[in-house]
């Protein structure tokens, strides 16, 4: 997990 960021976004964009 080097960049957690990414997975966050994505997550949020999804719930969106």
């Amino acid at each position: 997990n080097t960049q957690p960021r990414f997975q966050f976004i994505v997550m949020n964009r999804r719930n969106t």
